[in-house]
């Protein structure tokens, strides 16, 4: 099954791994909340988080642009109208890989 089929890990897993690691259920939810909170402030600060030996999420700053449109919808019919939108600075954030981790795993849908 291609890696965008499957199912995402979420909370149950990361909780499930905490106590497997020797946690308690209240000590691994404090974890995972506190792991949790780390990264959305590293993202509302655009700071690079990086991830063990896995990876890094990476913060891309966009300059602002100007966005052409060439239609309008007017109550459901289309009319062909020159509109200018500006998109101001933003940020998006990609996750990239380490090197030595695609080596190690030998990812082949990579």
């Amino acid at each position: 099954m291609p890696p965008e089929k499957q199912p995402s890990v979420s909370r149950v897993q990361f909780i499930e791994r905490f106590v497997s690691r020797g946690f308690n259920y209240t000590q691994a939810c404090d974890a995972y909340e506190a792991m949790v909170s780390l990264f959305e402030d590293a993202i509302v600060q655009g700071r690079r988080v990086n991830i063990g030996k896995v990876g890094a999420l990476m913060p891309v700053r966009m300059e602002p642009k100007v966005v052409h449109m060439g239609f309008k919808t007017d109550g459901g019919k289309l009319r062909k109208v020159r509109r200018e939108y500006v998109l101001g600075r933003r940020v998006k954030f990609k996750f990239n890989l380490h090197k030595a981790f695609i080596r190690q795993h030998q990812l082949g849908w990579f």
